[in-house]
């Protein structure tokens, strides 16, 4: 029998206002408020058993409000976790010329499995973990599950859904460059004789 997923990113949360790297802590502002109070109403609509949720407060925020609207049970895992930056880059901005130093790096270093700047995760690691939530997923007993995480990580997840472990840092970055996740943005995949299927991608109608 199929399993269907539903994917959404949080709500507006203080930084992505704030175009910021806050860290786990950084929660829903107003409006990111609103948001998730469309899509719980667009979720009542949906068929699901249970909503899984990164322990991160943007997720968890957006989470516990459509479990208001849908009453159904939140179970939180660290595996939805958005991608890890190096910590010493939590509180700066863009602008700040030691991000864009650290980055640099980053980039030129980012098809190198073992390299790290600190203690961020790089492309290998996050593929490691999404396929461990992938094989988290199929192995539930529930048929229908909405989830609610984070933009990189998801596009992670998704780039393995549609190129399994023939994902490479190359294809991933092209992905995480054209493929766009609004706020509360709707992804659905299914999963149906061993193989995912994207069915769905930033769906938003929700929000007018």
């Amino acid at each position: 029998m199929a399993l269907t997923v539903y994917i959404v990113r949080h709500a507006q949360s203080t930084s992505n206002a704030m175009e910021n790297n806050l860290g786990s802590d950084a929660e829903l502002t107003p409006l990111g408020v609103e948001q998730a109070r469309k899509i719980a109403a667009r979720a009542r609509r949906l068929s699901f058993e249970v909503i899984l949720s990164s322990d991160f407060q943007r997720a968890l925020q957006t989470a516990e409000i459509i479990k208001l609207c849908t009453r159904k049970k939140i179970l939180i895992t660290p595996l939805l976790r958005e991608e890890k930056h190096p910590s010493e880059l939590i509180g700066k901005g863009p602008n700040n010329p030691r991000v864009a130093q650290v980055k640099r790096l980053l980039r030129k270093n980012r098809d190198r499995k073992h390299w790290h700047f600190s203690d961020e995760e790089n492309f290998f690691d996050l593929k490691r973990r999404m396929i461990k939530l992938m094989k988290f997923l199929e192995r539930r007993k529930e048929r229908n599950v909405l989830v609610v995480g984070h933009v990189m990580a998801t596009r992670m997840l998704v780039g393995l859904m549609i190129f399994g472990e023939n994902l490479t840092p190359t294809l991933f970055y092209k992905m995480r460059e054209r493929m766009a996740i609004w706020n509360t943005g709707i992804i659905a995949a299914q999963f149906s004789d061993r193989q995912w299927k994207l069915l769905t991608w930033n769906d938003y109608g929700h929000l007018g």
